[in-house]
């Protein structure tokens, strides 16, 4: 038996017992639709050959109803929220939409199936992912707050008829500043006795939206705002709260009846004279691990010396547990570091555990001395070295965690390595000379020289 289907036209469009008609496709002259049902009639012609071997033919008609509408979604989270910690991963500012073809093969396709875009690459970008079958992710990175509109398009390929399909996404970000500075999640730190005002908003919102603020403080009530609700309040520290205590505070905003929440952590820090830090009380602080010591005023090397032996001592209950950010940068009167003066070993072991950040003054500063940070295994970041120092000595920051150096001098400085003894520049044993960036330059300082050189900058 065969079959001979015809649409309004005339044309045949099939020649089986069924006649399959695809959303998006040419049938015939006719495009099936992509995005609304509907009925056709087709005229069908039949012949068979019958027991004495003669044809029969018939003709009548079908009625074919596309009940599936094709087309294209794009579905996943309308809202992001935004955190511009540097710290936060970048798993934090994403999400994942999905578009999927629905009524239509994905051999129907152009060759670069189905593509994304957003309308405002400054505030959100998206990166497709691997096609499946005929759905295709793609990740979403907001880059701060605001609205976005993302856009899916597919592109069947017979008609070049294109599908698109959009989502706005909404990104919020619940900001706290301390006057105009933006705080990060964490290494937030106040003065013992000390008072911070702090300010909250959540951005992305259009203006006049209602929200509601409150915050919660340190249950001991050692870092505690000074008002629960509203976008404003001042954090303040209990009575003889000692420096290295952490805590943390939370502020949360409901919007729209979904609740958005921020934890910071805070320390309590230290600022004062070497002799005001020699006779202050330190607590571990094992949650904030950070506690900025500032040194202020003037300062001896004989007075760093002491403050390294204080921090070094694993023995002293004083400063066990106390993880120290040392901020030289109020220090007058400093000109030189001293060799091995912060040498992790011996009676200053503790300096590898508990040294975990260092700010040099950023002037009068001459010499770094030999071995000066040596062994400080948790000392990281970078450092710069001020345009004031132009000496310094060999394994200065060996077995550091530090991964950079900058020259705080404009225009950078050309260093070399030079014999102790007469100060040469070509030094040929082991020559070097650059500038105080990138690896190398940390390869050098720190490599071991038995002979006594150190690094000056040249012309």
């Amino acid at each position: 038996m065969s079959y001979s289907w015809k649409d309004e036209t005339g044309a045949e469009v099939g020649t089986g017992a069924t006649l399959t008609r695809t959303a998006g496709q040419m049938l015939g002259a006719s495009f099936v639709p992509l995005n609304d049902s509907e009925t056709r009639t087709y005229s069908v012609e039949v012949s068979y050959t019958d027991a004495s071997g003669s044809t029969v033919t018939g003709s009548g008609s079908a009625t074919a109803t596309i009940a599936t509408a094709a087309g294209l979604t794009l579905t996943g989270d309308s809202t992001i929220v935004f955190n511009s910690d540097p710290a936060a991963p970048a798993t934090a500012n994403q999400i994942t939409l999905t578009a999927t073809l629905a009524g239509i093969p994905a051999t129907a396709l152009t060759p670069v199936g189905i593509t994304f875009e957003s309308d405002d690459t400054s505030i959100a970008t998206v990166t497709a992912g691997t096609a499946s079958g005929t759905g295709r992710p793609a990740t979403v990175t907001a880059l701060k707050w605001g609205t976005v509109t993302i856009t899916a398009k597919a592109t069947i390929a017979a008609t070049s008829t294109e599908l698109t399909a959009t989502k706005k996404i909404t990104i919020l970000e619940l900001v706290v500043k301390q006057g105009t500075a933006v705080l990060p999640d964490s290494g937030n730190i106040i003065a013992e006795g000390a008072t911070v005002p702090l300010t909250v908003e959540l951005k992305g919102p259009p203006a006049g939206s209602d929200i509601e603020y409150t915050w919660e403080g340190d249950m001991f009530g050692m870092l505690s705002p000074a008002s629960t609700s509203g976008t404003n309040t001042v954090l303040t520290t209990g009575t003889g709260v000692p420096a290295g205590y952490g805590a943390n505070i939370t502020v949360k905003a409901t919007y729209n009846g979904t609740e958005y929440s921020k934890t910071m952590g805070w320390s309590v820090g230290f600022s004062g004279s070497t002799a005001d830090f020699l006779k202050a009380t330190f607590a571990p602080n094992t949650l904030a691990k950070a506690c900025t010591v500032k040194i202020t005023g003037a300062t001896t090397m004989a007075d760093l010396q002491a403050i390294a032996k204080a921090l070094g001592d694993p023995t002293d209950s004083n400063y066990k547990g106390v993880y120290i950010k040392l901020d030289l940068s109020g220090a007058t009167g400093l000109t030189s570091t001293g060799d091995g003066t912060f040498y992790a070993t011996g009676s200053k072991a503790g300096l590898a555990t508990y040294l975990t950040g260092i700010v040099l003054p950023t002037s009068g500063l001459t010499t770094i001395g030999h071995n000066a940070f040596r062994g400080c295994t948790n000392l990281s970041g970078s450092v710069t070295i001020p345009a004031s120092c132009d000496c310094i000595g060999k394994c200065s920051f060996k077995g550091t965690g530090i991964t950079a150096l900058s020259d705080g001098a404009s225009p950078a400085r050309t260093w070399h390595r030079v014999r102790n003894t007469d100060g040469s520049p070509d030094y040929t044993t082991n020559p070097w000379s650059g500038t105080l960036s990138g690896a190398g330059a940390l390869t050098a300082l720190n490599t071991e020289i038995f002979d006594d050189v150190f690094y000056i900058p040249l012309p």
